[in-house]
């Protein structure tokens, strides 16, 4: 039993999606070949910010408590002891030592840890004091978090839906603070802001002043996604995991039928009437369920359109339909990846390659990113996984092309300046039912806003319809 739940909180990065080997600048008969990177999972939604770092060491006492370990150079921990009760008594981070004292025989109602002393109710933890200034935490009846004060002024906690801590708002509804995390739970300083200094962020977890989360019975660090002392149930393979990985698409990915129970999604994904309202006005092909060809990929299956092979050698067909070639493979661990190649085609085919205007079908971006995170939802659904999800879109011979929103052949000066796009992220299967323009967003933006065409897609990115 791991203490604290493990779904991961949106982040985005770019690359590695795939590698391209140079390509011919022919669009009609050119045959190219792409290598793909073949594994996205959970853990992919977001490395760690703080790896673990070179040349340390860890060390443990004979039941398995960690007493020395060092993730980043900041929070180098030593001389860590633990009482008979495996209660952390002592532990020495950056030179300063922390002592502390429980008031249980476990480690969930703790008193003291180095100058901050503990208060505890009979709904967790009331209040804490230190260097004489005092916090207090008002809870709900079934002890969530649902405010602190400090400094004679009240603030208010807004959680997700593992109990993170995304954002703190004062007395007037003005949000104080903000918080970002990886899927392990290292904070984001990118994207938080904390004016108001707090204890409570990730999974509702109290973050000690060593860097080490109180996860009531377990003491957890956030930089390499492990606990210090062994699971105490002695029910996990990993008795140190956060969260084991499971292979949770493999109801799908594993079935002789996968092939038809994908397109079987594929259609629900179409019949959405609110994601129809979304992409309102906008036209594409190829849709997903143009993507009817199977294969099955290292750590997955995928579907392709017709111009994509077994081997991913693409033979383009001349003529204006160079763009339609898509491919979305599924992950036995928990992710899904949309390939779009030629996303771009010239005007006037009958000019000179020299002389045409090349476009990029950003709308066709976005229609495919909306249809692959509904999908992403839909897979969730039918195989009972309600965690993390990594989803990923890239597209390639984009560059020098102008965006074509429908508006006119020429709506913008900008042209995309990279041959290739390519961006991942995290997401909750809450964020993919009640938030997919957010994802969408994420995924999307560096390449709509680099064509100045964002504003124009405002449905499809803001989870309106």
């Amino acid at each position: 039993m791991t203490a604290g739940p493990g779904q991961v909180i949106p982040r985005t990065r770019p690359g590695p999606f795939l590698n391209e080997s140079p390509l011919p600048r022919s669009l009609a008969t050119s045959q190219a070949k792409f290598q793909f990177r073949d594994r996205y999972s959970a853990t992919d939604a977001g490395d760690l910010e703080g790896g673990i770092r070179s040349g340390c060491t860890w060390s443990y006492d004979a039941i398995g408590n960690e007493t020395a370990g060092a993730s980043t150079d900041d929070y180098a921990r030593t001389a860590e002891k633990w009482t008979g009760h495996s209660q952390m008594s002592s532990i020495t981070v950056a030179g300063k030592t922390y002592a502390g004292q429980y008031g249980s025989t476990d480690q969930s109602e703790r008193i003291k840890l180095g100058d901050t002393f503990f208060h505890n109710g009979p709904l967790g933890l009331s209040a804490k004091t230190t260097a004489g200034v005092d916090m207090g935490f008002n809870r709900e009846p079934g002890g969530t978090l649902n405010s602190m004060t400090t400094g004679g002024k009240t603030y208010y906690y807004l959680t997700d839906a593992i109990g993170s801590v995304v954002a703190l708002a004062d007395g007037d509804g003005n949000k104080v603070n903000t918080y970002a995390y990886s899927p392990r739970g290292v904070r984001i300083l990118a994207r938080s802001s904390e004016p108001v200094a707090q204890p409570y962020r990730f999974a509702g977890g109290y973050q000690d002043p060593t860097g080490l989360y109180h996860f009531q019975a377990r003491y957890y660090d956030a930089n390499i996604g492990r606990f210090t002392q062994p699971d105490p149930s002695g029910q996990e393979k990993n008795p140190y995991l956060y969260a084991e990985r499971r292979d949770m698409c493999l109801p799908i990915t594993g079935a002789p039928d996968w092939n038809m129970r994908l397109h079987t999604l594929i259609r629900r994904v179409q019949d959405n009437q609110c994601l129809r309202a979304a992409l309102e006005g906008q036209g594409f092909k190829p849709d997903l369920s143009h993507a009817h060809q199977g294969h099955r990929r290292a750590r997955g299956v995928a579907l392709s359109s017709s111009g994509l092979r077994s081997d991913r050698t693409h033979v383009a067909d001349g003529g204006w339909r160079d763009e339609d070639v898509i491919e979305v493979q599924l992950f036995e661990g928990g992710g899904l990846r949309l390939f779009m190649t030629r996303l771009s085609d010239g005007l006037k085919s009958h000019a000179s390659e020299d002389e045409e205007e090349q476009v990029l079908f950003d709308a066709g971006a976005v229609i495919l990113t909306r249809h692959m995170l509904e999908l992403t939802r839909l897979i969730s659904d039918d195989v009972g996984y309600h965690g993390n999800w990594a989803v990923a879109v890239g597209a390639n011979r984009l560059r020098g092309r102008r965006r074509y929103s429908g508006q006119s052949h020429w709506p913008s000066n900008h042209r995309y300046s990279a041959d290739t796009y390519e961006e991942s992220t995290g997401t909750t299967l809450a964020e993919l039912r009640d938030a997919p323009g957010t994802a969408t967003r994420r995924l999307l933006g560096p390449l709509l806003r680099s064509l100045d065409s964002e504003e124009l897609f405002t449905k499809a990115l803001t989870d309106e319809g």
